[in-house]
């Protein structure tokens, strides 16, 4: 029975209707916007609850810029890992973050106090940096899920001092008559031997598919310019003037000393998607 002709799913004699949105851990599925809109309506409702700390004139500015990390920043960036950040998802979420740092500092409307010195003096950079760098660093920590490093060496163990014993007296030479020694038990310590280590090579799903590029085949877009797909995002993230192939990145993130630096480089004016 095709989907797209009655658009429901029947189950166990429940009807399934067909939807085209759905909160799936936490997050919406239809688009990043939505998601976005839905987690800045949360931040701002954690926001004006704590507001008598973030108003107060007695604390001290780093003491309320922790808590606003803590409490209303996580909630903000609640899977942003997924996010495909366009010019006006940018704007909203930089706007969110500024206004937030305007109030914790007592600056009003009417102050004429530029986003550059607000971001000085909280000691903050602008929220889609840490986006993208979050981004950055699920990609290449999924993308390295997936490949071969070598096996890590086995733990060493310092060796035990043996107690000082009294010289034992050298045993009679064996002659046809005596009897045979018996046999020593050896403890389980000693039964046991090396330990083998072994390392699994089996590609992981995560690896696969945090990149996934659907085929051309996959349904019909609507008129106008095209969304842009994840694994594009990512990519000019990476260059946003010439963009790298999936090969490309694959490789990078295989290279981690090299993907920190590219991590610890972005910068959010370059890698906005609509730039």
């Amino acid at each position: 029975m095709p989907i797209d002709a009655h658009q429901y799913i029947e189950l166990n004699g429940n009807t399934i209707e067909w939807t085209k949105d759905f909160k799936y851990l936490g997050s919406h599925i239809a688009s990043s916007e939505i998601d976005i809109r839905a987690r800045k309506g949360l931040a701002w409702r954690a926001f004006w609850k704590m507001k008598d700390v973030f108003c107060s004139k007695t604390l001290p500015i780093r003491l309320k810029i922790n808590i606003f990390e803590a409490a209303v920043i996580s909630i903000l960036l609640y899977g942003c890992e997924s996010w495909i950040i366009n010019k006006r998802a940018n704007d909203a979420l930089n706007s969110f973050a500024t206004n937030c740092y305007r109030i914790i500092l007592g600056i009003k409307k009417l102050d004429k106090v530029s986003n550059k010195r607000v971001y000085e003096q909280v000691g903050k950079d602008q929220i889609t940096l840490q986006i993208h760098q979050r981004q950055l660093r699920f990609v290449g920590h999924s993308l390295r899920r997936g490949m071969t490093f070598p096996p890590p060496p086995p733990p060493k163990k310092p060796p035990k001092e043996k107690p000082l014993q009294p010289p034992q007296p050298l045993d009679p030479p064996l002659s046809l008559h005596s009897p045979q020694p018996l046999l020593q038990h050896k403890s389980k310590k000693e039964q046991k031997g090396k330990i083998e280590w072994k390392w699994k090579d089996n590609p992981d799903q995560i690896s696969e598919f945090v990149l996934y590029a659907p085929e051309k085949r996959h349904g019909q877009r609507r008129q106008g310019a095209p969304r842009i797909q994840y694994h594009t995002y990512i990519g000019k993230l990476i260059n946003s003037d010439v963009q790298p192939t999936l090969n490309e990145i694959r490789e990078l993130a295989s290279n981690r000393e090299e993907w920190r630096q590219l991590v610890a480089d972005c910068a959010p004016v370059l890698f906005a998607a609509d730039r």
